[in-house]
């Protein structure tokens, strides 16, 4: 019985593949590059269907963050930055795809609180 932790390189599997300088690179161009695309020519290349190019961004992202749990384990305060930092990223790759309101269109101007107008309670 082998005395390995979570982050050992001995314990093999698909995570430990994936912290390999290479792969690390590939994911990182896998998130980035979309997300950059999307926000500067978004619009000038794709038009309405944009959205679609975050969609390798969402699981490179999620693999990514597991990466980065698997390496720093050890230490509370680095895995609560991860998890800061991630949140942060995941919901940058999501957004698209999230059912939100456009804020830059007034849904009921000069509406009272708490009262309902066009199926929205404010």
């Amino acid at each position: 019985m082998s005395n390995t932790t979570m982050g050992d390189a001995e314990s093999g599997g698909f995570i430990q593949s994936l912290r390999q300088p290479k792969a690390l690179i590939a994911l990182i161009l896998l998130m980035w590059v979309p997300l950059v695309t999307y926000v500067m020519f978004g619009e000038a290349l794709l038009g309405d269907n944009r959205d679609l190019l975050l969609l390798p961004a969402i699981p490179a992202t999620a693999l990514l963050y597991a990466v980065a749990l698997v390496s720093w384990w050890e230490s509370k305060v680095a895995v609560i930055g991860l998890t800061l930092v991630f949140f942060w990223l995941f919901i940058a790759v999501t957004v698209p795809f999230l059912p939100l309101l456009d804020p830059n269109k007034p849904i009921a101007p000069f509406t009272l609180p708490f009262s309902e107008k066009k199926d929205i309670f404010f």
